[in-house]
């Protein structure tokens, strides 16, 4: 109060210091009145007031209430929804979160409090195996990392459990920030499955479409459609179905695809022919369905190329009908009653039955060779699964009774799900009749080839096989073996004068009267014309020798008698003797030394015996020379290779040449290949005198006309590897073509190891050249090498081809072995041919090749170089000394044989 009369005091005190009394109670009077305002201004302020938060409170209470019922939507929603939600602070502490976020990770809620830390979350996560790495810190600090990132992220995570958790990360303006976290496992595996199948969509081989079931273009195609119609993309949307099958009219493939609009079927499947953009056409199988696709029908289609398939459905066609018009019978039969199921035409014909009687039978009905056990123990490896189809020959029975010889190739195969056995059947009954009698033919070659044919003993190839075993028997047992030469005296005399027909009357008596004077181990062989050999290998003295040959010279000297002619010749014997003392001598040494021994007997004594009795010293050191000479006409050039035409037997124009290796010494003059080969093969010389003529012929005839080049190969070259390497060596280095390549063996390569032989051989045929059994005929067992290894040319030994046309026996053996060549695929080559006789009869028997001093004797390269050039016929050499060709055939052999 105090301060307010002061207050109005003052106002009222005039500049003097008096106060007017007057305007004091005006402003006190004026102050009282707004005071009083004042008052009710304040009154009414409070009432207003007290209303206002009367309102207020009113409006607190629905705050609250609605608070209430939206916390209850929040909570709800909250645990309603899909995702698990979790809301952190800035602090990395929890807000809230949902139960569905506790259970996708198997939290518990006592750990979920408010203000736990997203550490201690995922330190649990940790500890209950919801994480399976290595670096469980690394991986913590990268999720609190990934959480303060402060921007809208995105992250995947692959739960231990294999569960996949797409988690989506909402930063806060306050701070802090709400993750979502969705189970999408179900999703990713259909998304990676979906993804597999538009994979296999578009990878398959099938073409495949999706096409609008209204207007019927094309929505979706995949890869193989548009390669195999050769359109684009791009062109095969602008396309229908129509527009592939130039078999449909819009109105037909209406129909067709009707049953599939109405739902009256699945799927369709059909077969039909697609055009290709470029006009051409390929048969297709059509599988149609109706499907959903954007909430709209379309049609589905998977169409198969089954160009393939046709020409199979074909070939079986063509197939089953081969097999019901073949000539061999051909069954089906049950793999465990053994009930025929199906017989072919032939099957009936060939047996005599029907085929409802053929239904009632198995195949042991048929071949009375075998038991019901007997066959099951047959059909057994098949069966087992150990051979994949047998063969075997058999006797069928038809039902007449008759018998004939049957050849089976018998498999198991699956028909209609289950195993059947299919048998195909040849008739061979002709064909064992031919073996039978090529077995006969063979035998009679055979013998042919080792004996003689007018007296039937063993000939020189015979003997000097049994005089090689006896040697070996010798050097192994310490005995004592003899070879004794014999020749008639006087028999060309005799042969002249009463004529050929008598003169092997007298070889026939003169061969059984020497048979009875020796004994059955010993070995007594035809040599040629009218010698004779003994091989002796049970003799325990020389004098046994001695006794032998006394006994035939003394039944020698009785008289013959050819028809009305008494005869008396003659025998003269040389002698060689093999024992403890030169066991060591080879058997060609041992025949030879009885043949100098002979020489002897019919220079200075007619009508005895003599013994071999030449130093051997002096033979060793002839040998050492020659090897000498060998060597050094290796190093100083002194061999040549000379070339024999082999001429067409049709027209006798040049087919080829034999290379033959010559031999001009310094001093002796020129030296037979059969004086210095042997020893060369035994020294091994001969496999650089072999690469000399090789290399030589081929490097001559590269030049040539394309004729074929024969060359020798000794049977020494195959005693070890790298024949065919050299012959690859020269071919590669002269650029001589193969195929005009011939390479001559003879027997003797045959016969040191079958399997490397043949192994070498095939190796050879491998380059391209040919190869040619030389001297066929001189060997042992021919024949059966001929089955095994690959000849493509028998050359006819000259010792057939010198009595051609004079004795019946030779041009038997020569007309058998041109039909067994020709038999075996072979071309036939006779060499030493002489005569024009000689030379027709050979072309009348088929022979394709001739060689011999008739048509030309070997020459060197340049003169036979001219004799191509010249481009004419041989004109045979009919004016040719008979004596000058007998020597050439001795001084002309190549490396292995004479030509």
């Amino acid at each position: 109060m105090n301060r307010f009369l002061s207050k109005q005091i003052a106002k009222a005190t005039n500049s003097s210091g008096d106060i007017d009394v007057f305007r004091l109670c005006e402003l006190v009077s004026g102050a009282y009145e707004e005071m009083d305002n004042d008052r009710w201004r304040t009154d009414r302020a409070v009432s207003l007031m007290a209303e206002e938060h009367h309102q207020l409170n009113e409006e607190l209470e629905h705050a609250v209430s609605d608070l209430k019922v939206q916390n209850l939507w929040f909570e709800a929603a909250l645990e309603n929804i899909s995702q698990a939600l979790c809301l952190f602070d800035g602090e990395q502490r929890l807000l809230v979160c949902n139960d569905r976020y506790a259970t996708m990770y198997g939290l518990s809620r006592e750990l979920l409090k408010p203000g736990v830390t997203l550490r201690e979350i995922l330190e649990y996560r940790i500890a209950n195996g919801f994480y399976a790495g290595a670096n469980p810190e690394d991986y913590i600090q990268q999720i609190i990392d990934w959480a303060d990132c402060g921007v809208r992220s995105q992250k995947t995570l692959e739960l231990s459990d294999g569960r996949v958790i797409e988690v989506t990360h909402e930063p806060m303006s306050g701070g802090g920030w709400l993750t979502t976290h969705e189970d999408i496992t179900v999703r990713k595996k259909a998304e990676t499955l979906n993804l597999r199948l538009a994979r296999i969509v578009e990878d398959s081989v099938n073409e495949i479409y999706v096409f609008d079931t209204e207007t019927l273009k094309f929505l979706q195609v995949n890869v193989s459609a548009c390669k195999n119609l050769g359109y684009s993309l791009e062109e095969m949307y602008d396309l229908t179905p129509l527009d592939l099958k130039p078999e449909y009219t819009p109105e037909a493939f209406e129909d067709v695809i009707a049953p599939l609009k109405r739902g009256e079927k699945d799927y369709i499947r059909f077969e039909t022919v697609h055009r290709r953009k470029d006009g051409s056409h390929y048969d297709v199988e059509v599988i149609l369905q109706q499907i959903r696709s954007e909430n709209r029908p379309v049609f589905a289609a998977i169409i198969e190329d089954i160009t393939e398939r046709k020409k199979t459905e074909t070939l079986n066609l063509r197939l089953a009908r081969i097999v019901e018009d073949s000539i061999n019978e051909i069954y089906v039969f049950d793999s465990q009653t053994l009930k025929f199921l199906q017989v072919n035409a032939s099957a009936c014909k060939n047996l005599g039955y029907t085929i409802e009687e053929l239904y009632g039978l198995t195949p042991v009905d048929l071949k009375p060779d075998y038991t019901r056990e007997a066959f099951e123990d047959i059909i057994a490896p098949l069966k087992r699964g150990e051979e994949d189809y047998i063969r075997f020959e058999t006797v069928h029975r038809r039902k007449d009774g008759s018998h004939y010889d049957v050849e089976i190739i018998l498999q198991q195969i699956r028909s209609e799900n289950r195993p059947v056995f299919a048998a195909i059947i040849e008739d061979i009954t002709e064909r064992k009749l031919a073996e039978a009698e090529k077995n006969r033919a063979e035998a009679r070659i055979r013998h042919m080839a080792h004996h003689d044919t007018l007296t039937g003993l063993p000939n020189r190839v015979l003997f000097n096989d049994r005089l090689e075993q006896a040697v070996i028997r010798t050097r192994a047992a310490g005995e004592m073996v003899s070879v004794l030469c014999l020749d008639l005296d006087h028999f060309k005399e005799v042969n002249d004068t009463l004529g050929h027909a008598r003169g092997d009357q007298l070889l026939t008596q003169v061969a059984s009267r020497i048979k009875s004077c020796i004994s059955e181990t010993d070995t007594f062989s035809r040599i040629g014309g009218d010698e004779f050999a003994i091989l002796q290998s049970d003799i325990t003295e020389p004098g046994d020798a001695a006794t032998l040959a006394q006994n035939i010279v003394d039944a020698s000297s009785e008289p013959y008698f050819l028809d009305d002619h008494e005869i008396f010749v003659g025998t003269s014997i040389g002698i060689a003797v093999c024992g403890q003392s030169d066991c060591d001598i080879e058997p060609d040494d041992l025949l030879r030394n009885a043949d100098l021994a002979l020489c002897n007997t019919k220079a200075e004594a007619r009508g005895t015996y003599i013994f071999y009795k030449e130093e051997i010293d002096n033979q060793l050191k002839a040998r050492k020379v020659l090897e000498s000479d060998i060597r050094r006409a290796l190093k100083q050039g002194q061999f040549e290779v000379h070339y024999q035409p082999q001429v067409n037997a049709i027209d006798n124009s040049i087919a080829g040449a034999e290379a033959l290796l010559r031999w001009n010494h310094p001093t002796r003059g020129p030296i037979s290949p059969a004086e210095f080969i042997p020893l060369a093969e035994e020294t091994g010389l001969i496999f650089a005198i072999s690469d000399f003529v090789l290399r030589s012929a081929c490097r001559d005839a590269a030049a040539w006309a394309r004729i074929k080049l024969a060359v020798n190969l000794s049977p020494v070259q195959f005693r070890r590897p790298g024949v065919a390497e050299l012959v690859s060596n020269v071919l590669r280095e002269t650029g001589f073509p193969p195929e005009r390549l011939e390479l001559e063996i003879t027997e003797g390569a045959l016969l040191l190891d079958t399997d490397a032989t043949i192994a070498a051989l095939t190796e050879l045929k491998s380059l391209g050249v040919s190869i040619a059994m030389d001297d066929f005929g001189t060997g042992y067992s021919s024949l059966g090498y001929l089955r095994r290894f690959p000849f493509d040319k028998l050359k006819i030994d000259r010792n057939f081809i010198k009595d051609l046309g004079q004795s019946t026996e030779a041009n038997a053996i020569v007309q058998a072995v041109i039909s067994l060549a020709k038999s075996l695929g072979m071309r036939a080559n006779a060499e030493g041919v002489e005569s024009f006789l000689q030379a027709d009869i050979l072309r009348i028997e088929g022979c394709d090749e001739l060689q011999g001093f008739f048509f030309g004797k070997p020459m060197p390269a340049t003169e036979f170089e001219a004799l191509l050039q010249s481009g004419l016929p041989l004109r045979p050499a009919i004016s040719a000394d008979k004596d000058l060709a007998a020597s050439e055939k001795i001084s002309c052999p190549s490396i292995a044989s004479s030509a």
